[in-house]
């Protein structure tokens, strides 16, 4: 992500996409809180670079609330299914 984000720049839709599938690897991995904290401030990036209707965001919000829904169903023990 270090390489995305020097090369292309933090905006770049690519860099963008890369965080995305870092969190939700995260989440896969049972790191939940990681993917949580990760979720939240790519939603922050995304909604402010590409708005709040554009289908990346909404997929982040959605895998945000998936986070939150993981975190309180096994207290952050357990991966995504």
């Amino acid at each position: 992500m270090e390489d995305h984000r020097r090369v292309l720049g933090a905006d770049n839709p690519d860099t963008l996409t890369g965080r995305n599938n870092l969190a939700f690897y995260l989440g896969k991995a049972g790191r939940v809180e990681e993917a949580l904290a990760e979720s939240k401030a790519l939603l922050e990036d995304r909604h402010r670079v590409l708005g709040p209707d554009h289908p990346d965001t909404l997929r982040t919000q959605s895998n945000l609330a998936r986070f939150l829904r993981s975190r309180r169903s096994n207290s952050g023990q357990a991966g995504l299914s």
